[in-house]
């Protein structure tokens, strides 16, 4: 039996989670286990984040161009302004996969940790949110409802690369040396 040194609970011997507290069982600096609602709270804080940048672009490419050049193509400007976002968003999703999380993570206190309880890097986020989440949502989603049944807490996209997503916790445990 494994004991968390969080809880104190007994879990099975193979257990990486304790089931009782969610924290790693080897490394419980790691993190606690982000509950499904606050996994899905992060995607949706990440669309309204991309809708607002939208809105902006528009607001400020509507404002840059004049009333003729909405009906014409002289003025590329607004458009320039409207499309020069969205490398902008791209730029900053790949800053934050190098911490091991997204920008609707990012906002909630949540990031991605490998199995041995250290931060996803890079090549490893971008695996799971390109390839990973395509295959979670091949077959009607079911990939990412997975997350609501798995006693992990993973989807098909955290399983392929290897992740759990936590919720950042103070130091839970300090192993500490005798003086």
């Amino acid at each position: 039996m494994a004991t968390c040194v969080v809880c104190s609970t007994q879990n099975a011997p193979w257990s990486l989670w304790c089931v009782r507290c969610r924290a790693h069982l080897t490394h419980p600096n790691a993190g606690r286990l982000a509950s499904p609602g606050r996994r899905l709270a992060a995607e949706v804080l990440e669309l309204v984040v991309v809708v607002v940048m939208v809105l902006i672009a528009f607001v400020v490419a509507e404002s840059l161009a004049s009333p003729k050049t909405l009906a014409t193509t002289d003025d590329a400007l607004p458009m320039l302004v409207f499309w020069a976002h969205f490398p902008l968003y791209f730029l900053v999703r790949l800053a934050l996969y190098t911490r091991g999380t997204s920008i609707g993570k990012a906002l909630l206190g949540m990031h991605v940790v490998k199995t041995d309880g250290s931060t996803a890097g890079f090549w490893r986020m971008l695996f799971r949110e390109s390839i990973g989440k395509w295959v979670s949502g091949l077959l009607l989603s079911i990939g990412f409802f997975w997350i609501l049944f798995d006693g992990d807490r993973q989807g098909w996209h955290d399983k392929l690369a290897g992740t759990y997503v936590v919720k950042k916790s103070p130091v839970l445990y300090r192993v500490t040396t005798p003086v």
